[in-house]
């Protein structure tokens, strides 16, 4: 089955939107926790930064 070009616009468009979600939640968890968990390394941290995107957007029903 072939995709049209408008489709696949569309398709593009609708990931980047998500992405640019997923970014900005990250983004605003990650100014609001920072100073709550700076005990923990930047790899604990950003673990923890993943898991409370993917709960937020999954909450949104967008999660991938």
């Amino acid at each position: 089955m072939k995709r049209s070009h408008e489709s696949s616009k569309v398709t593009v468009n609708f990931e980047h939107g998500e992405d640019l979600r997923a970014k900005t939640i990250r983004n605003d968890l990650a100014a609001r926790l920072k100073n709550a968990c700076s005990y923990l390394s930047e790899e604990e941290f950003r673990v923890l930064l993943d898991k409370m995107t993917r709960v937020q957007l999954g909450g949104e029903g967008r999660s991938k």
